[in-house]
């Protein structure tokens, strides 16, 4: 468990996968505090650069961007 409450594993009471760069927080950042001050347990997500070029090119990001929330999938 990370500092915000994160979560790496999938767990039965997740409700959501919050998405974000590794190592560049300051964007995501807001919304893990709120997440943690909630008690919203979620998978966090952090990807490389690299990865997220590659899920970009797929289409994961409708926006095009990170952090991205996501929950059942959407």
């Amino acid at each position: 468990m990370g500092a915000c409450g994160d979560v790496k594993e999938p767990k039965a009471d997740s409700i959501g996968t919050f998405t974000y760069f590794k190592n560049l927080y300051f964007r995501g950042e807001p919304i893990r505090i709120l997440l943690a001050y909630k008690g919203i347990k979620y998978i966090a997500d952090d990807i490389t650069m690299e990865e997220f070029a590659a899920q970009k090119a797929a289409g994961k990001f409708n926006s095009g961007q990170v952090p991205v929330w996501t929950e059942n999938g959407v």
